[in-house]
This record gives C-alpha cells, structure tokens and sequence, in this order.
C-alpha cells in the first residue's frame, strides 16, 4: 500500500530474482519455469486477501483449476488421490468431488496438492 503499480512491480521482480537466486529474468532457465509458476501463483494469492470472501466463485474455481492442474502433473486421479488426502488431512469424511467441500476444506487441499506437486 502506498507505493505506485511500478514500484510494487519492481518490488515483486527482485523477490523472484532473489527467490531463484537469479541477475535478471532472463537468466531463469525453462527447467525452472514451473517453480517459478508456482511461486508467483503463491504470491499472487497472498496479494488478493479477502479474494475468498470478496468473489466466491471465481476463488473456487481458481483453487480447482490449480489443483486438477497440479494432480494432471503428477499423474493423480480423482479416485486414488481424494481419498488419500482426505485421510492424510485427518478430513470426518472422504470426498468426491471438490465442488462438494467447503471453502476451509478445499483450501486444505489446495495447500496439500501444492506440497505434493513441488519437486
């Protein structure tokens, strides 16, 4: 708060730089293209505070997307995967679908798929 869009973009850009350890932009290698992904995703929804409760909807479907994006990577399925993250997250009961959690739940997951997928 308080500073200009090119300010805060400036900022943001020598966080990436010092975070993979980089002189400039150009230097990241396309092997690091998906940390990197990851990361600004990460930062992104640290900047949109209050996104969950401000526009339900498109919070969920971004969580979602992430997440099916995340298991296509590692080469999860719906039927093996949910059932191990609802135990391993100690979840009442197994789900099915994650149109079905709730938003605490399913931010849960997201934060587990996001471990799991990391290299």
């Amino acid at each position: 708060m308080g500073k200009s869009r090119n300010e805060a973009y400036g900022e943001w850009g020598a966080r990436l730089l010092k975070r993979f350890k980089v002189p400039k932009r150009e230097a990241l290698l396309s092997t690091d293209m998906p940390a990197v992904e990851a990361w600004y995703r990460q930062q992104k929804a640290i900047q949109t505070t209050g996104y969950k409760t401000k526009a339900p909807d498109q919070w969920r479907a971004s969580r979602i997307t992430a997440i099916k994006t995340a298991m296509r990577r590692m080469g999860k399925v719906n039927e093996d995967y949910y059932p191990e993250l609802a135990e391993r997250l100690n979840m009442k009961k197994a789900f099915t679908s994650l149109t079905r959690l709730t938003k605490t739940d399913l931010d849960r997951v997201y934060q587990m798929v996001l471990r799991d997928s990391r290299p």
